[in-house]
């Protein structure tokens, strides 16, 4: 399945940019990888210093707070780099993109490259429509509907910050990206979260496994999804071409960290060429900034929190 829009894109670009934009450097992908799993394992190190050499709750308490929000901000950047692997954006070879794409970034998070890549490909084809999955799940859902108070708001943050969509979001996914995969796969996936739990009640890690991994990723993981979902396609038309159901974000340095790594912030310019690697965004869109249509018709939004959410959130339905 293609993941080429259905309908008329409104602008062209010269083939010869999109080409020369589109050249993957799968060191560059690959190193990004090495990173995010690096910062994790960076932070738990330094959270773990940090009780050895105190062993005060006072003192480890908040660096543990800070410890489960980087986790969570390079939990979400890998689900980005998978969003790339679907694509095929990480290596030339895809065999080697499939295998980065699930052991590495799909199942540490508890989905499946596969599936993902099953229904992704129907949402870039069918962006906005009934039968696009992911906006479609987005409608008539209570903390999707705009517009909110910035006290409904703040509300739906505790609750994300205290696990409370946990369970929903967590079904949610597993519904849409794990159900249907292969029976191979499957079992291999299980096979390897059965020896990862065995390993960790063997050594004894098993606690650390639920504080520095399992915790985050049902918290702030799920928080920063949902500001960038919201960011992607809520609070718009919802109807007509593909300017009216995705917009552009531009994040605060902080956004960027939090909300927007590895460029996901570009969505608009993802959808109208999805050939072109997180890595080549920025330069795609000063391409299409110089391109008339878009300038005049493209949704830009000036910051995650203060342009979308307190904004547009705010003041559209």
């Amino acid at each position: 399945m293609s993941d080429l829009y259905q309908h008329k894109v409104p602008l062209r670009l010269d083939p010869k940019i999109i080409k020369s934009l589109s050249q993957l450097r799968p060191w560059r992908s690959l190193l990004q990888v090495a990173l995010e799993w690096g910062f994790v394992i960076f932070a738990i190190a330094a959270a773990e210093y940090t009780w050895s050499q105190s062993e005060s709750i006072w003192l480890f308490l908040p660096v543990y707070l800070l410890c489960i929000v980087w986790i969570a901000t390079r939990q979400h950047a890998m689900g980005v780099l998978l969003h790339e692997a679907v694509h095929t954006r990480l290596s030339h070879s895809k065999m080697i993109n499939d295998f980065i794409g699930e052991w590495l970034l799909a199942w540490p998070l508890q989905i499946s490259l596969w599936g993902y890549r099953r229904q992704h490909f129907l949402h870039h084809r069918m962006v906005g429509e009934d039968n696009d999955p992911d906006c479609s799940r987005m409608r008539g859902v209570e903390k999707y509907t705009f517009p909110k108070s910035p006290r409904q708001l703040n509300f739906i943050f505790v609750k994300y910050m205290l696990g409370f969509y946990a369970p929903y979001d967590g079904k949610e996914a597993m519904d849409h990206l794990v159900v249907g995969i292969p029976k191979r796969l499957q079992v291999t996936r299980i096979a390897l979260y059965v020896s990862v739990i065995a390993l960790a009640i063997y050594f004894d890690f098993w606690l650390g496994l639920i504080m520095y991994w399992v915790i985050p990723s049902s918290t702030f993981l799920f928080l920063f999804m949902y500001i960038r979902l919201v960011g992607e396609h809520g609070a718009l038309k919802d109807e007509g071409d593909i300017f009216n159901v995705t917009r552009h974000v531009d994040p605060t340095w902080l956004e960027r960290w939090l909300i927007a790594p590895n460029n996901v912030n570009y969505h608009l310019d993802h959808h109208l060429y999805a050939s072109v690697p997180f890595y080549n965004l920025p330069k795609l869109h000063d391409a299409l900034s110089d391109n008339e249509i878009y300038r005049s018709r493209a949704t830009i939004t000036e910051g995650y929190f203060r342009g979308l959410l307190f904004g547009e959130c705010y003041r559209n339905g």
